[in-house]
């Protein structure tokens, strides 16, 4: 398969790229990791734009991001805590926080009565 994408230009600056409707849903993935807007076309017709919400994660942050975990797993060796340990704790801590949260809204509902 053809992977069409075409790049407007302007004094050297990279204004936009272009990419058709199809294209962009085929590739949608590849698509939401650019840094750049894309400009979506159907028909040679401009029907929408992509902006990135962020820009793309660099090197160094992925660096950075296993260097952290790196560290995290260390931890954990060293404390002997599982991944299971930390996951059910998480759940149980989630669940007592939405059993107050209800508890509380609840009561607010009663206070307004």
């Amino acid at each position: 398969m053809r992977h069409c994408v075409y790049t407007r230009a302007h004094k050297g600056r990279t204004l936009e790229t272009r990419v058709g409707v199809k294209e962009f849903r085929a590739h949608l993935p590849a698509h939401l990791e650019l840094a750049s807007p894309l400009a979506i076309t159907r028909h040679g017709e401009t029907i929408g734009f992509y902006i990135p919400a962020r820009p793309g994660r660099n090197q160094t942050e992925l660096d950075a991001l296993a260097e952290a975990a790196a560290k995290l797993h260390a931890m954990m060796s060293a404390l002997r805590i599982s991944q299971e340990d930390v996951v059910s704790e998480f759940k149980a801590r989630r669940k007592a926080a939405k059993s107050w949260a209800d508890k509380r809204l609840s009561w607010m509902r009663m206070a307004r009565l």
